[in-house]
């Protein structure tokens, strides 16, 4: 069931425990403006506590997701007025990086500088294959934001795009890591939109457990992570959802096993492991073989 509001520059609606927050200021093709701030952190704000809302899709339109920052901040601005922006340019971008519930970025068209940045701190972005990335900051004297970067792609190649601000197509952007998949022209919205469903499907309470763990572990050294995340499973294996879960799956998994052609497929399965691991033995004594024959 979707729930449209309307906000002066941004679209939002729940479906299927998904929170869709769109822009919608086409005037500058949806330019970041003070505007659009105030309207994303607003509907962010109110999803963080909504129980139906299980993930967030970020997006603007089929044929562009964001220019970037308001052009008025390079040509009148003030000193006072520039800091205001960074500062309500951090609460988005930080507010976006570690949102309690997982966020699905889509891009389409040119996503330059300061969108770029906002699309690099969700936790998955796809884009469509007339997307095209560009750290422009640079030409203007200024930096990106290095640090989503850092963690999507090599270190070698975001330096390239850090210090050039040549753009990136879409897919070179796969390739290296800054997006996690690429779809067809017009494709993008309905594709992304089937994502954050999956990931909704087993509920908020689920998202925001594995949300905290995704933003904690990578932080950890390894034993660390690892001791939290047993006492993190051993958490949830004490949770009703669990439960519920975990019977439907194994009834399931015993449904699948007695049909014939689950049978068939193990069988051949079986049959196929054991004449790789056959050969395996066969390589191994015949190198044994020769290593006594020397």
């Amino acid at each position: 069931m979707s729930q449209d509001r309307k906000l002066e520059t941004v679209n939002t609606r729940i479906e299927d425990g998904v929170g869709v927050v769109q822009i919608n200021n086409p005037k500058q093709r949806n330019t970041l403006s003070w505007q659009v701030h105030y309207d994303m952190l607003k509907v962010l704000d109110e999803y963080k506590e909504h129980k139906a809302v299980a993930c967030i899709l970020l997006c603007g339109n089929e044929d562009y997701f964001s220019s970037g920052w308001e052009i008025t901040l390079l040509e009148k601005s003030t000193a006072s007025e520039r800091q205001a922006f960074s500062d309500i340019a951090l609460k988005l971008m930080i507010g976006v990086y570690d949102y309690p519930k997982p966020v699905v970025c889509a891009v389409a068209g040119m996503c330059p500088g300061y969108a770029m940045d906002v699309a690099n701190f969700a936790d998955i972005t796809i884009c469509s294959k007339n997307a095209a990335f560009g750290a422009s900051q640079v030409k203007y004297g200024l930096n990106p934001m290095t640090h989503p970067m850092f963690r999507k792609m090599s270190v070698q190649r975001a330096r390239r795009l850090i210090f050039t601000g040549d753009p990136m197509g879409a897919e070179e952007a796969l390739r290296t890591g800054l997006v996690d998949e690429v779809t067809e022209v017009g494709q993008l919205l309905p594709r992304a939109l089937a994502l954050c469903k999956q990931i909704a499907e087993r509920g908020s309470e689920h998202a925001v457990n594995l949300k905290e763990m995704c933003l904690r572990v990578p932080n950890m050294d390894h034993v660390g992570a690892t001791y939290y995340e047993t006492r993190f499973t051993n958490d949830l294996m004490a949770r009703d959802q669990f439960k519920t879960l975990a019977a439907e799956g194994v009834k399931r998994i015993k449904e699948k096993r007695n049909t014939p052609n689950m049978r068939k497929s193990n069988d051949t399965l079986f049959h196929t492991e054991l004449a790789g691991n056959c050969h395996l033995i066969n390589e191994f004594e015949a190198l044994d073989r020769a290593v006594e024959s020397q």
